[in-house]
């Protein structure tokens, strides 16, 4: 009996020592997304490559302005139930003026959030040479989603590169897989 006992609590300090986590393990580093499901990919016409946890839907998109009409080619890929990770690219007609582009990415920032989205953060940033934008919302009203989202424009050529996620499981281990891995390609 007294072994038993023993072991018992051999066991139980061998199951609670795994799982224990030290600072690189915490659930906030830790990736959801399986590591075999990020595939490497390619559009020679959107010019861009990029990592994404599965193969996406394409489908092209009309978004219509006080400006004109531009086409929005559209890639999406539900990671799981909870998860959305896409990439959108369209080219800037000639008559929208990209002159203040911080205002033109607000309008972008604005239409991504939706009207009663709350954006709690907002930083400029660079893609090589190509500006662009990183910003989060959270979704207004009893939505429980939130998006972090990264805009460049290189060239005339906007990307949008979405990840939708539930407000309480970010999983920004896993978008910055997704992130880090954009490339536009060197023609652009």
């Amino acid at each position: 009996m007294k072994n038993q006992i023993t072991i018992f609590w051999f066991l139980i300090f061998i199951l609670l020592a795994g799982c224990t986590q030290n600072g690189n393990d915490s659930v906030e580093n830790s990736t959801v997304v399986p590591a075999n499901l990020w595939k490497r990919f390619l559009s020679s016409e959107g010019k861009f490559s990029i990592l994404l946890p599965g193969v996406p839907e394409e489908r092209t998109q009309t978004m219509h302005s006080s400006k004109g009409e531009m086409e929005g080619h559209v890639f999406n890929v539900k990671a799981n139930i909870q998860d959305l990770y896409g990439l959108t690219y369209a080219d800037i007609p000639p008559n929208i003026d990209l002159g203040n582009l911080s205002d033109y990415f607000d309008r972008v920032q604005t239409m991504e959030a939706g009207e009663k989205g709350r954006i709690v953060f907002q930083q400029d940033l660079k893609l090589g040479d190509f500006p662009g934008r990183e910003f989060e919302f959270v979704a207004g009203g009893k939505a429980n989603y939130s998006g972090r989202i990264r805009i460049f424009l290189a060239n005339r050529r906007l990307y949008v590169l979405p990840v939708i996620f539930l407000t309480a499981k970010p999983h920004p281990a896993d978008r910055t897989i997704f992130f880090n891995s954009f490339t536009i390609l060197a023609d652009q």
